[in-house]
């Protein structure tokens, strides 16, 4: 797609805007949301929609310790910009600060959900376990901490020998990996998506963290490592950094990034739909360096695709990395060669044929 200027875009009406050669279609709600983005915290510094006296006063008290506040409530959601110039409570007040922000902002919850397979499945087949679908309600900080509570709780282990050199459970994906996840998703979510929630999804061997919102501008998802630094909820990341659950430092993927290689796991994998974010967690095995070296990034992408995506042809291989049916062929063939991916068809000609990644 041709890039295009986010400001020239803005100035048209919503629905359907020209660019280039390219249209984009858009909702009124994925209009709404460039225009948050290039005003990055207008949505929560809206004035909400009920006043002061849904303030927690614990959670006041709270804030007040973690900053070293001295006046009282009011002074404190002054010093976090978390009231309106004449005093009123703001969208990141409610949801920071309120006794359930829920009943005015129903899509600010969290879905947990476990299942028993690593596909989901649909009718008779579905693999959600029994008592596998919680849904988490509160102000931000009993969210975060409900939410990383229930994940540890279901999180997959396997029995091997942990760090102090006894035999037990351990984690197949790093703690501080799903931690970070589910962290960067309460905090900068789009809460102005309001037909949407966090959708934490956990599966034998992964776990996957969706997020209403997409990236900032024009971005690549399958190179997190360059997205830059991006607040969509300015107010709300800071008094998340006082309360201790985030840094604004700008290293949550990079410290995914690190823990996961540090496991010896592969990176996490981002895709982006229409209205949304994902972030994949993966048991597989990281490709070992002096393969991924001999084989060049290009190649090594596609069994990243095929470990986010699950089985796909050949010409949705191509099509997804932006080169020919040709090359993607090539490519696919040296990742065969090398126990990477597997083919899957009925006869070497098999026009329905797929790929599909090796590994985990």
């Amino acid at each position: 797609m041709d890039r295009i200027d986010l400001d020239s875009l803005l100035d048209l009406a919503p629905d359907e805007r020209g660019a280039g050669d390219s249209t984009l279609t858009l909702s009124r709600t994925a209009w709404q949301e460039l225009v948050y983005d290039r005003e990055a915290d207008s949505y929560e510094a809206q004035r909400a929609p009920v006043g002061m006296e849904v303030v927690a006063a614990r959670h006041v008290d709270h804030l007040r310790r973690s900053i070293d506040a001295v006046g009282d409530d009011l002074h404190v959601l002054r010093a976090r910009s978390l009231v309106t110039v004449d005093d009123g409570l703001t969208i990141a007040g409610l949801l920071l600060l309120g006794d359930h922000p829920q009943h005015y902002l129903p899509q600010a919850l969290v879905r947990v959900l476990r299942y028993q397979a690593d596909e989901a499945r649909t009718g008779s087949r579905q693999t959600l376990a029994v008592d596998g679908d919680r849904r988490l309600e509160g102000a931000i900080p009993d969210v975060i901490d409900a939410s990383l509570a229930l994940v540890d709780s279901w999180a997959p282990r396997r029995r091997a020998m942990r760090d102090d050199g006894r035999f037990g459970p351990v984690d197949v994906i790093p703690r501080e990996a799903w931690t970070e996840a589910v962290v960067n998703a309460v905090v900068h979510r789009s809460y102005s998506m309001a037909g949407d929630h966090i959708r934490i999804s956990i599966f034998p061997s992964r776990i996957e963290v969706s997020s209403p919102g997409r990236f900032p501008g024009f971005v690549d998802p399958s190179r997190p490592l360059e997205i830059a630094r991006y607040a969509r909820n300015p107010r709300i990341a800071r008094v998340c950094s006082d309360l201790g659950y985030a840094q604004e430092l700008g290293e949550g993927i990079r410290r995914m990034v690190d823990r996961m290689r540090g496991s010896g796991l592969g990176d996490p994998v981002y895709r982006q739909t229409s209205t949304s974010v994902v972030v994949r967690l993966d048991a597989a095995a990281r490709v070992a360096e002096s393969v991924a070296d001999r084989l060049g990034g290009a190649t090594i992408d596609i069994v990243m695709l095929l470990r986010s995506s699950g089985p796909l042809g050949t010409a949705d291989v191509a099509q997804a990395m932006g080169v020919s049916r040709q090359t993607a062929l090539k490519r696919l063939k040296t990742l065969r060669e090398e126990g990477l991916v597997a083919r899957d068809g009925r006869s070497s000609r098999d026009p329905r044929a797929t790929w599909r990644a090796l590994g985990g």
